[in-house]
């Protein structure tokens, strides 16, 4: 156990100086930081006050006369207070009036109760403090502030930080200067010390002490040196004598030494001799014993005379058993006996037969490969008169042998017909052995240029760093896998890769197998399908938008028509109300942007000829890019027929035109042509968006400056631009995207720098009917009233007002519902009386406008029905049977046509 009184005396006194000085220390650093954290309390407690009373002197005048009329620019320089979190102020019921929070705190902030007039730190680090607005016998409410204390404790952290340096400094000097005084209290006894330590280890009496000072310590010093200069002198004498003994005793064991050696040569000489020989024999014994090679001799006739353990245990025979017994008779199968005869006639004579390699037959008759090496033994005349062996089994070593053969065999054919390009190359140079043929056809090498061969003079890698590194990891680990590194052709295409390596031995070399994944196509892949992705999630976005934007202009375009119908053009605001209604449908157009862009437009499809739009728009196109870009067009021979809204169809002709023009600045070829393309699963496989079947192609190109690939990963991104501000929004292809996939198509592009652009499109072809829209089939006739019961069902409580407002100024009757639940309820009451249902597709409460419609047609089989919604009637499903101008009316629309539809639809027989 440590304990203080078992230390040193120079620790003893570092410890008391070291201790007493930091203790000091601490303690007054603590009680000036606790001094300074009350002064700072006060201080922010004193001016929290002062504000308190300042903000009731203000928020009395809003609580008497109870309006929050300007309060929030009176409270804006509280705002503006960092520290200051929350403020509240409460009417004289205990009610909150008022509050407000600072930003990072926000919604969740709660007024606290209101509490009597108090100040109060709480252990969150805020202090909160209560004044009451107005005298104490007139209290007209309170107001109630929060502030944080992130200011002092960051004045408490800094001020530590000055502290703990402070204390460190000091403790820094307060050791130093103990160091010093017990360097001169210990100094001098150490190396007193040192020197006896010295004497009685060395027996070195002429080592002497070093005085210091003249004090007690200084007296003891001389006094030691004193007793070892008379101990030196006793110990002088002494050797003397010591020397002279050791001399004479030296002179006579010599004498005797020469006579007893040569009487132990004599001896060691024949012990020597016997026992080299015992050695001998036990060694030879020894061997033949543990050896793990069976040692057998033979006499002339072929007889075992002697037989060791491990020829028991390759051939399972115990010595006892074969000793005396022929090789014939035991050892030989019979189909190896002729080869065996002939091997010992050979050695008979003195011929050969040394080595060879036989089948023999063990005691439980299993076949076994055996090794055997054979010593005829002669004698002086050089007769052989028996036959020494060695055997060992070789039964693993050649099934090893042979399954190494089929598994090279084996490793060949695989190699060969591997599906990955697969090569080998030897270490440390890596120069190719050998590769497959997948990576002569993935890299366009031949065999006879690749062979012998570095990665670097094939000029395969792209980095050739990554080839460093490659090897420096498989001789660390042996085996690397998903090694990404691009590589090259040889053409200097690069290729994205991932290469697995692996250590392999072959032959007495050390190479390394090599796997290479072409990942470049699935790459590719990958990147359309985010694209693709992408553009689908922003399309939803803008379709939420689009839609809820269209409830508003459907409000504003109704209420525009009701004050047009009730302001004669020559009234003073009539004007105004037209410019009303011309900004919606302005508003209007930018969310068929929206809503062609996330394919959500109401879409006004009919069969058309794409050769007849081309035709059509090319002087315009004309007149629109300029007299220096030149505008040429180049059409299927048979009518390019799709289903399609034509004015879209323009549009992405126009959007597309524009762009080329903006990329020609100094002229340029503007090239549109049609044409009819197919593609067959195969292909499409290649192509995300793709399916089998026909499709009209329109292709739009220029002669322009180009795009680099990083413009085309984003052209068709909302809002991204790279024309300058003002001369472009940054919807225009966003929107060419949206129409196209609206419609059921997709699209390529083609582009680089300096070199062009070549916009692809797809749209599926049709048969060759042709119809006309519904919004042909009806004309701008002006709209009939009646006296029908209508259920008009919308979520939207401002669009509901106004068309229960339009229709009962058309003479209906109009009951309401918010959703479909309110609807169901409002048909149970008055069902007698209802003859139409007016509701939109998309409604709360779990009910839809289609739900809804099938839910009172059981009732009532003969109900009339109009749909509307601010989304394409495609997207609620072909079964719907939607159809716009039959049963179907798309946000925004107008008075006359809500009423001209619901006097065709009461007139007619429609088939929803």
């Amino acid at each position: 156990m440590f304990r203080f009184y078992n230390l040193g005396l120079r620790l003893k006194i570092f410890l008391l100086l070291a201790v007493t000085t930091l203790t000091a220390l601490v303690l007054a650093c603590a009680a000036f930081v606790v001094f300074d954290q009350f002064s700072i309390r006060k201080r922010v407690a004193e001016d929290l006050q002062r504000d308190a009373d300042h903000f009731a002197e203000v928020m009395a005048t809003f609580l008497l006369f109870d309006t929050q009329d300007g309060i929030e620019d009176v409270i804006s320089e509280y705002r503006r207070d960092p520290h200051l979190v929350a403020g509240v102020v409460y009417n004289a019921a205990g009610e909150v009036f008022f509050s407000f929070a600072r930003e990072d705190v926000g919604q969740s902030f709660k007024p606290p109760p209101m509490q009597d007039a108090a100040t109060a730190f709480s252990p969150k680090e805020y202090i909160s403090i209560v004044r009451t607005i107005g005298t104490a016998g007139d209290i007209s409410g309170k107001v109630f502030l929060l502030r944080d204390l992130v200011d002092v404790w960051q004045r408490a952290k800094e001020f530590m930080s000055i502290a703990a340096a402070v204390v460190g400094v000091s403790f820094v000097v307060a050791l130093m200067i103990s160091f010093r005084l017990q360097q001169h209290i210990t100094e001098p006894l150490l190396s007193l010390s040192q020197v006896a330590n010295n004497v009685a280890r060395n027996n070195d009496y002429t080592a002497r002490v070093t005085r210091y000072h003249e004090d007690e310590i200084g007296q003891l010093v001389d006094d030691f040196n004193e007793m070892l200069a008379q101990i030196q002198t006793h110990d002088v004498a002494l050797q003397m004598a010591y020397d002279d003994l050791e001399k004479r005793v030296q002179e006579r064991t010599a004498e005797l030494s020469k006579t007893n050696n040569k009487l132990m040569e004599e001896i060691s000489t024949r012990e020597w001799a016997e026992d080299e020989m015992r050695k001998s024999q036990q060694k030879l014994l020894l061997h033949m014993k543990q050896t793990p090679l069976g040692v057998i001799d033979w006499n002339k006739d072929g007889e075992v005379i002697s037989w060791n353990p491990a020829a028991e245990k390759i051939f399972g025979w115990r010595e006892h058993e074969v000793i005396g017994q022929s090789w014939r008779d035991f050892l030989v199968p019979p189909a190896a006996m002729e080869k065996a005869s002939a091997n010992w006639t050979l050695l008979q004579n003195h011929e050969g037969g040394g080595h060879v390699i036989l089948k023999n037959i063990t005691r439980d008759e299993r076949m076994v490969m055996c090794e055997w090496f054979h010593t005829p033994l002669v004698n002086e005349q050089e007769n052989v008169v028996g036959i020494a062996s060695l055997v060992q089994d070789i039964t693993q070593r050649v099934q090893s042998e042979i399954a190494l053969k089929q598994s090279e065999e084996r490793f060949s054919k695989v190699f060969r017909a591997s599906p990955a390009a697969v090569g080998i190359v030897t270490l440390p140079d890596g120069r190719f052995i050998d590769v497959n043929n997948r990576f002569l056809e993935d890299f366009g090498h031949e065999r006879e240029s690749i062979i012998g061969k570095t990665a670097r003079e094939l000029k395969l890698w792209s980095a050739e760093a990554d080839e460093e590194r490659l090897f420096k990891l498989v001789q660390e680990m042996t085996s690397v896998s998903d090694f990404d590194c691009p590589l090259k052709t040889s053409t200097g295409e690069v290729h994205n890769t991932l290469l697995s390596a692996e250590l392999v031995t072959l032959g007495d070399r050390i190479c390394v197998l090599l796997q290479v994944h072409d990942l470049t196509e699935r790459m590719n892949l990958e990147s359309q399908l985010r694209q693709a992705q992408k553009m689908e999630a922003i399309g939803q976005f803008a379709a939420g938008v689009a839609h809820d934007f269209n409830n508003i202009l459907t409000i504003i375009q109704g209420h525009t028509n009701l004050l047009q119908v009730t302001h004669p053009k020559d009234h003073e605001d009539f004007e105004s109300v037209r410019e009303i209604g011309l900004a919606a449908d302005r508003a209007a157009n930018l969310t068929r942007q929206l809503l062609a862009f996330s394919r959500k437009q109401v879409m006004r499809s009919r069969m058309l000829d794409l050769n007849e739009v081309v035709n059509n728009s090319s002087k315009m196109l004309t007149r629109l890019v300029g007299d220096n870009i030149q505008v040429t067009t180049r059409l299927s021979e048979t009518p390019a027929l799709a289903k399609a809204d034509i004015g879209m169809i323009e549009q992405v002709i126009l959007n597309l035109a524009v762009n080329a023009r903006d990329a020609m600045e100094n002229g340029g070829a503007l090239k549109v042509r049609t044409q009819w393309r197919a593609f067959n699963s195969e292909q499409c496989e290649m192509i995300p968006d793709a399916e089998p079947g026909e499709y009209v192609e329109l292709t739009v190109a220029d002669t322009g400056m180009g795009m680099d690939k990083t413009t085309l990963s984003r052209i068709f991104d909302p809002f991204f631009t790279t024309k300058e501000v003002g001369k472009g929004t940054g919807l225009g292809l966003a929107m060419v995207y949206g129409i196209v996939k609206q419609h059921s198509g997709w699209l390529s592009v083609e582009s680089e720098p300096g070199a062009g652009t070549m916009f692809r499109i797809y749209f599926p072809a049709a048969g060759s009917e042709q119809r006309k829209t519904a919004s042909e089939r009806h004309s701008d006739r002006n709209a009939e009233g009646g006296k029908e019961g209508i259920l008009v069902t919308e979520d939207e409580p401002s669009l509901r007002k106004m068309m229960i407002k339009m229709l009962r100024r058309y003479g209906y009757r109009v009951f309401s519902a918010e959703h479909g639940v309110e609807a169901l309820a409002v048909w149970a009451e008055h069902k007698s009386e209802i003859e139409l249902l007016l509701t939109d597709m998309v409604m709360p409460e779990g009910i839809s406008g289609r739900d809804l419609a099938l839910k009172i047609r059981k009732e009532n089989a003969e109900l009339k029905v109009i749909y509307t919604s601010g989304y394409s009637p495609e997207l609620f499903g072909k079964d719907v049977g939607l159809d716009e101008q039959v049963n179907f009316l798309p946000k925004p629309y107008r008075m006359n046509t809500l009423a001209l539809l619901v006097r065709q639809v009461l007139d007619g027989d429609p088939d929803v």
